[in-house]
């Protein structure tokens, strides 16, 4: 059986009923053994803090939300539509390989932030990285994983609206 991956707006689209892309990443992976690397689930807890504390201004609102998700996480509620959720576990090397890919890849792994800021876009890197080692079919909606995939014969299916 051939590894899928996806990226943390497949894993936010599982875990969010209302996200415009769950019935699709569900209709898609129902029946299916999905696997998602562990750094992840510390994306997914930083972007769900952030946008319910409506950028930190209201803790409890943002502590209350990331603790449910924990919970969902951890009850495997999403095993309910059929899907399987395996952990990856990133390794140092995993990172050592991304960075390298960040500065073989600027114009992907570079985000342009305010004031001119530059910041490394560390965990897609590590996901493309682990997609380029397993050779494996990923599930994205990420403009720039996409090109990494293309520059590098890597499948994927682009996550739609449903």
């Amino acid at each position: 059986m051939s590894i899928i991956l996806i990226d943390t707006i497949g894993l936010w689209a599982i875990v969010f009923r209302d996200s415009k892309y769950h019935r699709f990443i569900i209709r898609e992976l129902a029946g299916k053994r999905v696997s998602v690397l562990d750094i992840q689930i510390l994306e997914l807890i930083r972007i769900v803090y952030k946008s319910f504390s409506e950028g930190g201004r209201y803790f409890q609102r943002g502590f209350s939300k990331i603790v449910e998700i924990s919970e969902f996480i951890k009850s495997r509620i999403y095993e309910i539509k059929g899907i399987k959720l395996n952990y990856i576990k990133t390794r140092p090397i995993d990172y050592i390989n991304a960075l390298k890919l960040i500065d073989s890849h600027k114009d992907l792994f570079i985000r342009e932030g305010p004031k001119g800021t530059q910041w490394p876009e560390i965990i897609d890197a590590i996901i493309a990285y682990k997609w380029y080692e397993l050779k494996c079919l990923l599930y994205t909606k990420d403009h720039n994983l996409i090109e990494f995939g293309k520059a590098n014969n890597l499948k994927y299916i682009l996550i739609r609206e449903d």
